[in-house]
C-alpha cells in the first residue's frame, strides 16, 4: 500500500528566493511520517528549495516539462534536465496549462518524455462543468486515453492522476466538490484504467485537487477515497499545509 501523496503546487509563487526558502523551511520542519510529499516550486527557485534539508518522504517536482530532450526551445525545461536536477515527479497537463493552449497531443508527449526520463508524471484531468447527466465522465475518459496513449502497459502502474474539477478550483473550502462526488469520480477513473490496461491499471494513484484546505482535507481524502491531494494556495502557507499533512497522515 502506498502512503497518501500530497502535492504542493506553488504555481507562480512566491516572489523571491528568500520567501521560497522560508516556505520550504516552515513546511519541512514538521513533516509527518505517514504521508509522501511533493514540493513543486517555480523552476527559478528550485536550487533554493533543494538546499533545504528534507526527510526521505519529501520529494521535489516540477510544475511542467517539455517533450523534447534538448534544442532550440527557448524558455523550456526538458524532463531529463528536471531529473538531473533532482526532481522525482512532474505535474503535466494542469488546467492552467491547458487554458494557455496546451493540447492533448502536447500532454501525451510530455507524459512519455517524463517516463523516459524516469520522472513520475502527475497527470491532471478535469471538467469545466459538472453536469448531472454524467457527460463529464466521457470528457475525463477522453483526457485519460489521450494523455496515456503513448505509454506501454508496463509504464502505466507508476503514474499519478490528479483529478481537478476546474469549476471547483479556487473556491472556498465549503464550496469544493463533495466527497461523495469525488468518490464516484475516482471509482470511474480507476475503472477506466483497469478497462484500458488490466492489472497494470490498478497501480495508478488518484489524487483530488480543488479548493483543498485544512478544514476539508480529511473529509475529501477519507470519504472521497482518493490516494492524496493536489494542493495549490494552501501549500504556500506552512502552518495550513502542515495541518493538511497531519490530518491526512492519520487516515487509515
Amino acid at each position: 500500500m502506498f502512503k497518501k501523496l500530497i502535492v504542493a503546487n506553488w504555481k507562480m509563487n512566491p516572489e523571491t528566493p528568500l520567501q521560497a526558502k522560508t516556505i520550504a523551511k516552515g513546511v519541512l520542519k514538521k513533516i509527518p511520517r505517514g504521508v509522501e510529499v511533493v514540493l513543486c516550486p517555480p523552476n527559478i527557485f528550485w536550487s533554493d528549495v533543494a538546499k533545504v534539508k528534507r526527510p526521505s518522504n519529501v520529494f521535489l517536482g516540477t510544475q511542467n516539462v517539455f517533450f523534447e530532450d534538448k534544442g532550440a526551445f527557448t524558455g523550456e525545461v526538458s524532463a531529463s534536465m528536471a531529473k538531473e536536477s533532482g526532481a522525482t515527479f512532474s505535474i503535466i497537463g494542469h488546467s492552467e496549462r491547458r487554458a494557455l493552449g496546451e493540447s492533448d497531443e502536447f500532454i501525451s508527449k510530455k507524459v512519455l518524455a517524463a517516463k523516459n526520463a524516469e520522472l513520475i508524471p502527475i497527470i491532471c484531468v478535469g471538467e469545466k462543468e459538472h453536469d448531472t447527466q454524467g457527460l463529464y465522465l466521457d470528457f475525463l475518459k477522453k483526457q485519460i486515453i489521450s494523455a496515456t496513449s503513448l505509454l506501454s502497459k508496463s509504464a502505466i502502474k507508476d503514474i499519478v492522476i490528479a483529478y481537478e474539477p476546474i469549476w471547483a478550483i479556487g473556491k472556498d473550502a465549503k464550496n469544493s466538490m463533495s466527497s461523495y462526488d469525488i468518490h464516484q469520480t475516482s471509482l470511474f477513473i480507476r475503472k477506466v484504467f483497469i478497462d484500458l490496461y488490466g492489472q497494470s491499471g490498478k497501480g495508478v494513484r488518484v489524487l483530488y485537487g480543488g479548493s483543498v484546505a485544512p478544514e476539508n482535507c480529511e473529509e475529501l481524502v477519507k470519504n472521497g477515497e482518493v490516494d492524496g491531494l493536489l494542493v495549490g494556495h494552501q501549500s504556500l502557507i506552512p502552518e495550513n499545509f502542515i495541518k493538511i499533512l497531519t490530518a491526512v497522515s492519520k487516515i487509515k
